[in-house]
């Protein structure tokens, strides 16, 4: 996709079903490429498949690929980063300014003290077995949770150390 740095997207997530999930009303992108979509939330509004909506707090930073079975979202807390990674499909693009994902449930957190923790295992198996998913797609997630368990281990990848400062210092130079 060709879009460019400033651009503004927004982020809708689904569920397997095609089940309405979440919205991100606003992200503006710091990078893009075929591959990868570096974006940040900034007191963004969020709507939530109920209707309720929200404000985010505090910015974030949005790591998505379109080959690789979640994204990483780095998130400012007053101690400093932490990391919420949702195990989902690649990235979609569904217009020139809209990105859509499917949430599988399972997630990975990486707190400001660097603890590390899997959320959500019994939805993810709850839903496995109601949509149901296939066994291959089962076999992707636990990978792909498995790939995010060693980048993080190894602090690589989004989790070296530099990656967030770089991209929040683009951000705060743009903005």
């Amino acid at each position: 996709m060709n879009a460019r740095l400033g651009d503004v997207v927004q982020i809708e997530s689904i569920k397997h079903s095609g089940q309405f999930h979440r919205h991100w009303a606003k992200t503006e992108i710091l990078h893009c490429t075929d591959r990868e979509l570096i974006g940040v939330n900034d007191h963004t509004l969020v709507t939530e498949a109920d209707g309720t909506q929200w404000v985010t707090s505090e910015r974030a930073l949005c790591f998505f690929w379109t080959d690789r079975w979640y994204h990483v979202i780095a998130m400012e807390g007053e101690n400093g980063w932490s990391y919420y990674c949702n195990l989902a499909s690649p990235l979609i693009w569904k217009t020139k300014r809209k990105i859509q994902y499917i949430d599988y449930d399972i997630d990975y957190y990486v707190d400001v003290q660097g603890n590390d923790y899997v959320l959500d295992r019994d939805e993810f198996a709850d839903r496995a077995e109601k949509e149901p998913y296939s066994a291959e797609l089962i076999q992707t997630i636990h990978a792909s949770l498995e790939e995010l368990q060693t980048l993080y281990q190894e602090r690589s990848g989004v989790f070296a150390p530099g990656t967030v400062s770089t991209w929040i210092t683009i951000y705060d130079e743009f903005k």
